[in-house]
C-alpha cells in the first residue's frame, strides 16, 4: 500500500513547491476532494466548509520508509504542529477523495477564512495563471 498526498497548490507539478519531495514522491494522477478554496494572497487554503469540487494532484511515496521524511517536509511547509492545533496554520488529516477513488492525506487551512476571497472554480493552478496575467 502506497501512501498518497493531495495537492492542490503551490506543490502541484510546475508550482514553485513542486520540487519539495524530489526523489521522495511523485504526481500519479489528477485528483478532486471537496471543500471551498481561499486565496491567501500567495497560496490557497482549503476548508471543510463547501461542497465545491477542489482540483489538484496525488501524489504517492512508493516505499513506505521514506512516508517519515515526507511528512516531516510537508508539515514543516505547512506549519503543521502535530499534538498543537492552535499553533498549526493547516492540519493534516487522511481523507477519501472524489477521484481516484482512493484516500490522501491533505492538509486542511486552520484559521480564519474572514477577508479572504473565495476561488469559485476550486482550481488553484487556473486561478493563479490568470491572477498572474492580471497583474
Amino acid at each position: 500500500m502506497n501512501t498518497r498526498f493531495f495537492f492542490y497548490g503551490t506543490l502541484m507539478s510546475g508550482h514553485f513547491r513542486s520540487h519539495a519531495l524530489n526523489g521522495l514522491a511523485h504526481p500519479v494522477s489528477p485528483a478532486l476532494t471537496r471543500g471551498r478554496l481561499y486565496d491567501t494572497g500567495g497560496f490557497p487554503a482549503l476548508t471543510d466548509d463547501g461542497c465545491n469540487l477542489i482540483v489538484g494532484e496525488v501524489w504517492e511515496v512508493n516505499d513506505e520508509a521514506l512516508v517519515p521524511e515526507c511528512l516531516r517536509i510537508l508539515d514543516m511547509i505547512e506549519s503543521y504542529r502535530e499534538g498543537d492545533p492552535e499553533r498549526s496554520m493547516y492540519l493534516r488529516e487522511k481523507r477519501d477523495l472524489v477521484a481516484p477513488d482512493c484516500a490522501a492525506w491533505v492538509y486542511i487551512w486552520n484559521y480564519e477564512t474572514h477577508g479572504l476571497r473565495v476561488i469559485e472554480s476550486g482550481d488553484w493552478r487556473g486561478y493563479s495563471a490568470r491572477k498572474r496575467v492580471m497583474a
